[in-house]
């Protein structure tokens, strides 16, 4: 884990340096500086032009959490030698700054920040802050803009992976408004299998949290183990994060070994995984030799045994199997072979029809798909199956990497951290970025302090403000999530996921 003290840009650390005790690059008389997070522009989040607020609570947490195990409950002797990284990227003045510095705030024994945002769960329109962060101390002036690299790093994964989560949720809400009975599953319709084509462990925390923001389904531990530290006490009844038990290649592979790897052997490797798993959900991957021999051959022989289970066997093809032989059917692309599987599992083990007028299977049986599938794409595979005359209950979707990793990026949001404001010698002084620009004109930043007035999802700015003036400011939406007087705010997650759920029609 990179300690907290070292998670930042070198250029960062330069901005600390002083020559002849005076900051060389900051106004000499530099005192405060007030920045915010905006988000300016969805060029590459063609679905919303709304990002969800989420994981700002959970980064100071574990902020301030890092911090004091890493930096102010340590003797300064034992740390000291971690910052000779500096004086390797560069030059002996930046080195001695950022050291001096550093000693100060160790000295002082906390952040001294004052951090506010807007609240968790809800919905920020483009070119309006979601959060502002000042320094609480002068000496600490280049505080804020030293934890831009972090702030930003982190937080952009969790908005961003949130605003996802988000957009399956809304899809899901539509397909099971038009043919489900009651929408209980949609909680884990859609299942985060991403960890491992994630950047690295903590990438994986930051997508999970993200997804879990509106879903319940995933096999990400880590991802639930950090949020029931965060948020694990507010509610402890509220189920965070769960999976299933689940075969994997290597399993099917070594019953291929014992049993065969034709229909026959097939037959027996799923018999035994049923005889020793007698109850609750079991997934078996089922591509590992020949798909529709497992649907057309194995899960008939087996029906007895599946349908006396007490729980469901949930079949899970893992690429496109094209030729049906028992039926001599070609399967031309995924979603002819949802539908074909979710007929012939119907055809096997029954079901029954909903009051919508859609086949519903039979509790014992069940289908995950978990290949490949994006924002893009997801819509006609529920089109199909409904088309098939199927509820979109029958099945469960996976979530890989390329929709939670690949195709998430700041650039979605085009999120940058800018100073607005800044006291100068005693005096404040409004400040902007302004870049002659037509074409990029939405980088150009709010003026002086702000204030967010208004609701989810309809949030406007009002700036030219004074600090005192936003932070005093009763209508303010954007309030306090950190100051070193207060702690730090914590949502309970369940207020958080029902504030998204809410604001899904928004």
């Amino acid at each position: 884990m990179t300690k907290p003290y070292l998670a930042t840009d070198f250029y960062k650390v330069s901005h600390a340096m002083r020559r002849l005790d005076k900051p060389a690059l900051h106004p000499e008389s530099i005192e405060y500086i007030y920045e915010v997070l905006t988000p300016r522009q969805n060029s590459f989040f063609p679905y919303d032009d709304k990002m969800v607020v989420f994981g700002y609570e959970f980064f100071v947490a574990r902020l301030l959490n890092d911090w004091q195990k890493e930096f102010f409950d340590k003797e300064w002797e034992d740390i000291m030698q971690d910052f000779y990284v500096f004086f390797e990227m560069s030059n002996s003045s930046v080195y001695r700054s950022m050291v001096e510095k550093l000693k100060r705030l160790h000295d002082l024994g906390y952040l001294p920040l004052e951090i506010r945002s807007l609240p968790e769960g809800s919905l920020v329109p483009m070119r309006v802050p979601v959060l502002s962060i000042r320094n609480t101390d002068p000496d600490f002036y280049w505080l804020p803009g030293f934890l831009e690299t972090t702030l930003l790093a982190n937080t952009f994964v969790t908005t961003g992976t949130a605003s996802v989560a988000r957009q399956f949720r809304k899809i899901a809400e539509h397909y099971g408004d038009v043919s489900a009975d009651d929408k209980d599953y949609i909680d884990f319709q859609f299942h985060d299998f991403s960890q491992r084509g994630q950047h690295g462990d903590d990438a994986a925390v930051l997508s999970g949290i993200g997804h879990l923001s509106s879903f319940k389904g995933t096999d990400a531990v880590p991802a639930v183990d950090q949020l029931l530290r965060v948020y694990g006490n507010l509610t402890p009844d509220e189920l965070i994060g769960g999976s299933v038990v689940a075969t994997e290649h290597s399993i099917m592979e070594s019953l291929g070994g014992e049993f065969g790897t034709d229909k026959e052997g097939q037959l027996k490797a799923y018999e035994s995984l049923i005889d020793r798993n007698p109850d609750g959900v079991i997934s078996v991957v089922s591509d590992t030799y020949q798909y529709w021999d497992v649907i057309d051959y194995v899960l008939p022989q087996l029906k007895e045994k599946i349908m006396a289970r007490d729980g469901k066997l949930v079949i899970r093809p893992d690429s496109l199997d094209e030729y049906r032989k028992a039926t001599g059917q070609t399967i031309k692309s995924t979603e002819d072979q949802l539908v074909t599987t979710l007929q012939a599992l119907y055809d096997t083990f029954g079901g029954h029809i909903n009051s919508k007028g859609y086949k519903v299977l039979d509790q014992h049986i069940g289908l995950i798909h978990g290949e490949g599938i994006t924002l893009d794409n997801i819509r006609p595979m529920f089109d199909a199956v409904l088309n098939a005359g199927f509820s979109a209950e029958n099945i469960v979707f996976g979530l890989g990497a390329y929709v939670y990793s690949v195709k998430v990026s700041r650039d979605d949001f085009g999120q940058a951290l800018k100073a607005t404001a800044c006291v100068i010698d005693g005096k404040e002084k409004v400040i902007f970025k302004a870049p002659h620009s037509k074409k990029e004109a939405f980088k150009r930043s709010p003026h002086g302090a702000v204030s967010i007035h208004g609701k989810s999802g309809e949030y406007h700015m009002i700036e030219n403000l004074t600090m005192e003036e936003a932070a005093n400011d009763k209508d303010n939406q954007m309030t306090l999530l950190y100051s070193p007087k207060y702690g730090n705010r914590v949502t309970s997650l369940r207020d958080i996921r029902q504030k998204i759920l809410d604001g899904l029609d928004k």
